[in-house]
């Protein structure tokens, strides 16, 4: 019998988050529900192979309270949905999953606004407004402070999000001065 150990905390946290999404979320908990939940340790948060939901326990039992779990297992649920395990080829892995965040987190925010709001106000909104409206975004939906997100990115494609970053990326490597080759 499990007490109170990080895997039962986990586990009991992760049944409420599922339990939130075939409540309010359908069509994702279908998918949800195709998914084998596996506690796998040496994962830092949680992830998907796009047939698994892996959990690492420590990090849902001891670092998440209940909504940020409910958050996690609906973004996780969306990275099958956008298929990206698919769809990354020879990108880098970190930079397609950035990208893959950010387009994720701020679908996932817009979902959970009380009120309607189009495409357009909600990418000029700021992340800070978006982040800490609390009153107008169910709990479940509330971006993690620690997550990946910017409305400007929202209702765009991960490839497109992915060129953006890589684009970025380089401009920051090109602007970092060399290193002098001359004496002294």
């Amino acid at each position: 019998i499990m007490r109170n150990t990080p895997e039962k905390r986990a586990l009991d946290k992760l049944d409420v988050g599922r339990k939130f999404i075939m409540r309010n979320q359908a069509f994702f908990a279908s998918l949800m529900l195709g998914l084998d939940m596996q506690q796998d340790d040496k994962v830092e948060t949680m992830a998907t192979d796009g047939k698994r939901l892996l959990w690492c326990a420590d990090f849902i039992a001891n670092q998440c309270d209940q909504d940020k779990v409910s958050f996690i297992v609906l973004h996780e649920i969306l990275h099958v949905v956008f298929k990206h395990h698919l769809r990354r080829g020879n990108r880098d892995p970190r930079m397609w999953n950035n990208a893959a965040d950010y387009v994720i987190n701020a679908q996932i925010v817009k979902m959970g606004l009380y009120y309607e709001i189009s495409v357009d106000q909600f990418r000029k909104a700021s992340s800070h407004y978006l982040r800490h409206t609390a009153k107008y975004i169910r709990p479940e939906y509330k971006m993690p402070e620690d997550g990946l997100f910017d409305p400007k990115y929202f209702g765009m494609t991960t490839e497109e999000v992915y060129n953006i970053l890589s684009k970025a990326a380089e401009s920051e490597v090109e602007a970092t001065p060399k290193a002098s080759s001359g004496v002294g």
